[in-house]
């Protein structure tokens, strides 16, 4: 397990947990800064893979607030800023059965609208209460991606001390702060 603070990485991109390797077939988890009008080139992997997108800060982000793109694709593809203002983007890339049929399947896109959350008594033992929702699903997936949840935690709420047979998980804090515990040790986010 591990923890990282985005403002500590390079903002001229690169992997958010270097030197870990994933337990799943989670093959990136990237992290770069795109400056206004920068196009960002996506080389091709090679193998058939399913990649995820969020994009945070700014303009991209709309009165729902930060918004996701995910595309079964191992072709080379490009980003691009639009706005003028620098835009976060976290990239997640999760291999795909070579024998996966994903020819047809449409982008998946949308915002993490906190109206569409619904609350509820905290979860994993934790105290308050949490409002959550799936984003995307595993119907939504072709890849072993679990899901793309949201979820926002009340003043002096918590999610319980838990961990994940055979699932990678990461969070992903994009507003306030709090205290967060990986392998008993506590630090704040």
């Amino acid at each position: 397990m591990k923890h990282v603070s985005l403002n500590e990485l390079d903002p001229n991109g690169g992997s958010v947990f270097a030197g870990l390797r994933p337990e799943t077939p989670w093959s990136a988890f990237d992290y770069w800064v795109l400056a206004p009008e920068e196009p960002f080139p996506m080389a091709g992997t090679g193998r058939v893979c399913e990649q995820g997108y969020v994009f945070t800060g700014g303009p991209v982000e709309s009165g729902e607030g930060p918004c996701f793109g995910v595309e079964p694709t191992g072709c080379a593809h490009e980003l691009k800023n639009l706005t003028d203002a620098s835009v976060n983007v976290l990239r997640v890339r999760v291999a795909l059965d070579a024998d996966s049929d994903t020819q047809d399947v449409q982008p998946k896109t949308g915002t993490f609208d906190e109206q569409a959350l619904k609350w509820r008594a905290a979860i994993h033992g934790g105290c308050g209460q949490i409002a959550t929702r799936h984003v995307l699903s595993p119907d939504d997936f072709n890849s072993d991606w679990t899901f793309l949840d949201h979820a926002i935690l009340d003043a002096e709420g918590s999610v319980g001390y838990h961990y994940h047979d055979f699932l990678e998980e990461s969070f992903v804090v994009l507003r306030g702060q709090g205290l967060m515990t990986i392998d008993a040790e506590p630090f704040a986010v």
